[in-house]
């Protein structure tokens, strides 16, 4: 049923046309071979050749896209659909505009990259504070320091910015707060005369719940410390008062507040964050900042 559909189609191509035409003048070779002297047999032979370079050249140029595209096609799996599949990758690879983006929107976003790079290059660059290295003290002064943990008597250096926060349970009896002061004053004068922390702050915080003096636990709660006497298990809480601790504090002094503050029967939960993370910034304890 194909076959005669293949001639129309070479024909009918632009191949077919030279191929014929060629093949025309392939075979006049003979007569022009005779009269340009040519033994007949040679002319023959010649010509037959000439033919059969003609053919295999004319199949190998048609089946070669036949053969890549069904070698392609097997290759992935897809049968004869190459056809199909190249369409569709090609179509894959073209580039498209957004769709959720309107040249409005476009046009606005390069204006704010525009705006962005200038503030970028008009900004004002921060001064750095110029270190002077004379004022540091010998290597083996640092070494044999020797800290009492009064931090009126310690030297400057090493020490961490950090921020306590402490749930004391509501039921402390207080008197006009003033039990509550104590305890909190309690910690202050701990970190400060015996952990040598330095720039030590406290201050109460309001509920991030409710923007109320009390906070409202997200479960109930039981006091740090051991059992009180007399007591089978601790009570259980569901309101405290947050406070807020700011210090510098050296490194291993935050080990013994933390112990401290588990021993302590009015501490519900506490939470320490850091917040030094190099020395060499504005506000950190190095002496060469001094």
């Amino acid at each position: 049923s194909s076959s005669p559909v293949a001639p129309t189609r070479l024909v009918a191509s632009g191949f077919g046309s030279s191929y014929h035409a060629e093949m025309e003048q392939t075979m006049r070779a003979p007569a022009r071979l005779r009269r340009s002297g040519v033994p007949r047999s040679d002319a023959q032979s010649l010509s037959r050749f000439f033919v059969l370079a003609s053919g295999l050249a004319a199949f190998t140029v048609l089946a070669l896209p036949a053969t890549s595209e069904v070698a392609f096609a097997l290759a992935r799996g897809q049968g004869v659909s190459a056809a199909s599949q190249s369409a569709r990758a090609d179509s894959l690879v073209v580039q498209r505009a957004n769709p959720y983006y309107t040249n409005a929107d476009r046009e606005r976003l390069a204006r704010r990259r525009a705006e962005t790079r200038d503030n970028l290059r008009t900004a004002t660059k921060p001064v750095a504070t110029e270190l002077d290295f004379d004022k540091l003290p010998s290597i083996e002064d640092i070494y044999s320091r020797q800290y009492s943990g009064n931090f009126t008597q310690d030297p400057i250096g090493g020490r961490k910015r950090y921020s306590i926060f402490v749930l004391f349970k509501k039921g402390i009896k207080t008197t006009n707060g003033q039990e509550l002061k104590a305890q909190v004053g309690k910690y202050l004068s701990f970190m400060k005369f015996q952990m040598s922390c330095r720039n030590v702050e406290a201050s109460p915080r309001r509920s991030p719940i409710d923007d109320g003096p009390i906070t409202t636990l997200e479960y109930p709660m039981r006091e740090y410390g051991e059992v009180p006497r007399g007591m089978d298990s601790k009570p259980i809480y569901e309101k405290a008062v947050l406070f807020e601790f700011k210090l510098q504090a050296p490194v291993a002094a935050i080990k013994y507040i933390k112990k401290k503050m588990y021993m302590d029967n009015n501490i519900l939960r506490i939470m320490v964050l850091a917040h030094t993370r190099s020395f060499k910034h504005e506000g950190e304890d190095n002496e060469l900042l001094l």
